[in-house]
């Protein structure tokens, strides 16, 4: 259809990539659930009552960029750079998203001008903005009818091959942006520590749209990860995508009620993929769509990284109090489906429930107010005044030392013995990250100290920067860059002897007395084969042309699947992945039946064909948290697992013992596995081997209905398995025993 400007809007707050000193904005973006899972969180707006996710209806995206250059930066090499950012979305082989440069242009970013526009801005009021995102929307639809970017002029950029030390990188920057472009959001996946200076350090992330930027230099976030492909592919899917992808949908809870704004992590240890969501309603709901098949590990925590608006516009609803809790086993994402919903209890914080944000505490202080010490006028016995100065302490409510600390002097009271003071005038870097504070004065002297009681529960969060003209709205969160002069990360939140055969009689025939054979030159010998017992139909067991079937229990053993790291991208160029935690996985010995076919080729050779079922579980163990969630062991998930194979048995009548009733045999083949996971959802398939030797004891030499004879059989090895389900072994290898009854016809 065709577009007005009557019925366009302007849309949330702009995005921007942010340093990890101060919140400067947040990301606007609303709570989306529905029968599309998402990779993670995505632009949403309210239309009409319903929520709909941002995103373009038409492909190739037609860009300009602007003709100014910025430094070292020449138009045409911000062109060359936002160009490869461009096409290492568009090159995702899973999506459809695509871009065309149409040429440049001496418009400006943020001109409601019905071009996309991408170029530098020079704003020195952003210090520590590097870029940011904003969209005009059809709002009776939700299509994207315009984006613009803009990369601030005030920093040194760089675009060289291997970056620039104290420069940011430019195509890292753009990628980020640009994935806002196209309707991604902020992914929740990476780790951050406070700084004694305020704001964060980043010490690790796994996806390109972490809300907070890497250090100058730094060229880790030129390459999408799993979390950013799955995100783009659910927005635009595309070669199949949705057949060959899975998701996992569920709820989380703490004491029961849903928790909203967890960030839910689904770990794929034979890929090492990491790929998040949100719970995203008053129930706890959450969907991660884009998976690989196969078992994996789910981990919810709650946004602590992060300002919390950087992922959600309605901060004061967000449930942080709870801890890294794991769902205690694998979850089996099936090819095209779903995992069907499960449940993860969270775990309370320090053993009680932290409440969520409330009217009780006050959002966005603007003042601090105390009374002074009572002895703030005395005197020491020497005249020295009893206080000599306030310090001002800010706490993480339930913390027990402050995350800040400001000398405020000796200060004098606004009135009578009351002090009033503007956070933002003597709180270094003000406005503080999301989350729930508490403030504390304390009065030091010669003598001592005295501290006050704590304040009453404080919120940061919604500070905007300064709106754009006319009537539009910033959407999304300002990225800043990160600056290691002068800090120290003092307070952070981060703050496992032959004997030759003799007769075998078989009641009902003619017993055939032992013979002894007169060799040359007088002496005896005994036969090396000895006489078969014959029926009188003719038959016995044992002979050329018969079957034989066996029906027997089967034991085996375990194996390891191998251990994985779920790693994240350091932030230093130490180049080793940080291990977000790490797990070992087992397949469980198991019980369970077998039965074979068998065709005598000759008297000791048989080609057999088998079948076996079995109920293995998978188990599995996680530990080493990054954020200390203690070890745990999971329950596992049963299989069904069913081999049919082939085969051959070799009957060593030679070493035939107890007058020929036990008689010794090797065998060894090869087959197919499929194993069927305990919810139904997924089916792997794998090869297998087998090896092993045994014996048949004869327990009755005459008819049985159709059988000629019946026999005990036992038999142990080896066994392998190549592919199926597995972490980073492919190939296993098991014990085996089994033992059942076998029937000659």
């Amino acid at each position: 259809m065709s577009i007005t400007s009557a019925s366009r809007r302007r849309v949330g707050r702009r995005c921007s990539r942010r340093a990890p000193v101060t919140a400067i904005a947040a990301v606007a973006l609303l709570a989306m659930f529905g029968a599309t899972p998402s990779a993670y969180q995505m632009f949403g707006v309210r239309l009409s009552g319903r929520t709909v996710t941002l995103k373009w209806a038409r492909m190739p995206v037609r860009y300009h960029v602007t003709d100014r250059a910025a430094g070292t930066v020449s138009a045409s090499v911000l062109q060359q750079a936002v160009s490869r950012a461009f096409a290492t979305w568009q090159g995702v082989a899973t999506s459809a998203a695509a871009a065309e440069f149409v040429g440049y242009t001496a418009a400006s970013p943020f001109e409601d001008d019905g071009m996309v526009t991408l170029g530098f801005l020079s704003r020195p009021d952003l210090d520590r903005v590097l870029g940011a995102t904003d969209f005009l929307i059809d709002k009776v639809t939700g299509e994207i009818v315009e984006t613009d970017i803009f990369f601030n002029s005030t920093f040194a950029w760089s675009v060289a091959s291997a970056g620039e030390s104290g420069r940011y990188d430019l195509e890292s920057i753009a990628l980020h942006e640009i994935g806002h472009l196209f309707g991604l959001g902020h992914s929740a996946l990476g780790e951050t520590e406070l700084r004694a200076s305020g704001g964060r350090r980043v010490i690790a992330s796994e996806s390109v749209m972490f809300p907070i930027a890497f250090s100058a230099g730094n060229i880790s976030g030129r390459v999408p990860k799993a979390d950013d492909v799955a995100g783009i592919s659910v927005l635009y899917p595309d070669g199949g995508f949705s057949n060959a992808t899975g998701s996992i949908s569920g709820r989380v809870t703490l004491n029961g009620d849903g928790v909203y704004g967890a960030h839910v992590v689904a770990f794929n240890p034979a890929t090492g993929k990491l790929v998040g969501g949100f719970t995203v309603d008053g129930e706890g709901r959450f969907a991660i769509g884009g998976l690989d098949p196969g078992l994996h590990v789910v981990r919810v925590e709650p946004i602590d990284d992060a300002d919390l608006d950087s992922f959600f516009d309605d901060v004061a609803s967000v449930d942080v109090g709870f801890t890294v809790t794991y769902f205690e086993r694998y979850v089996s994402v099936p090819r095209g489906g779903d995992s069907g919903s499960i449940e993860i209890a969270a775990k309370p914080a320090s053993g009680t429930v932290t409440p969520p944000i409330s009217s009780g505490v006050v959002v966005d202080p603007t003042t601090i107010e105390f009374v002074v010490s009572a002895d703030h006028d005395g005197r020491t016995s020497t005249g020295a005044p009893m206080v000599e100065a306030y310090h001002l302490e800010i706490y993480r409510r339930d913390d027990p030392s402050p995350i800040v600390v400001v000398d405020l002097g000796r200060i004098t009271p606004f009135s009578g013995d009351v002090v009033q003071l503007s956070l933002s005038g003597v709180v270094p870097g003000w406005p503080l990250p999301s989350g729930i504070y508490e403030a504390r004065v304390t009065a030091v002297g010669p003598t001592g100290i005295g501290r006050s009681e704590p304040s009453n529960a404080f919120s940061s969060g919604k500070v905007i920067d300064q709106q754009p003209p006319g009537d539009r709205r910033k959407i999304g969160g300002l990225e800043r860059p990160l600056s290691m002069a002068g800090s120290s990360a003092t307070h952070g939140v981060r703050l496992s002897t032959l004997t030759w055969p003799r007769v075998w009689p078989r009641a009902g025939a003619p017993r055939v007395a032992a013979m002894q054979v007169k060799p040359a030159g007088g002496g005896t010998r005994k036969p090396p084969v000895a006489p078969r017992p014959i029926g009188p139909s003719g038959r016995w067991p044992g002979r050329p042309r018969s079957f034989e079937v066996t029906a027997s229990a089967l034991w085996t053993g375990g194996s390891s699947l191998g251990t994985a790291v779920a790693g994240l991208t350091p932030n230093d160029s130490s180049g080793s992945a940080v291990p977000l935690f790490r797990t070992t996985s087992t397949i469980d010995p198991s019980i369970g039946l077998e039965t074979r076919l068998g065709y005598r080729l000759t008297r000791g050779l048989a080609a057999e064909v088998g079948f076996s079922w079995s109920r293995p579980a998978v188990g599995l163990s996680v530990f080493d948290d990054y954020e200390g969630a203690p070890d745990f062991t999971g329950v596992g998930e049963r299989l069904d697992q069913f081999v049919v194979d082939g085969g051959v048995s070799w009957h060593l009548a030679g070493l035939a013992a107890m007058g020929g009733r036990l008689r010794p045999f090797v065998s060894g083949g090869a087959g197919y596995v499929w194993q069927v996971h305990e919810t139904r959802t997924l089916v792997e398939t794998a090869t297998s081997w087998r090896a092993g030797a045994g014996a048949d004891y004869r327990l009755r030499a005459r008819p049985l209905g159709p059988a000629v004879g019946m026999s005990l059989r036992v038999e142990g090895g080896v066994r392998g398995t190549i592919g199926g389900v597995t972490v980073t072994r492919d190939n296993r290898v098991s014990g085996a025993f089994g033992a059942g009854l076998l029937l000659h016809f």
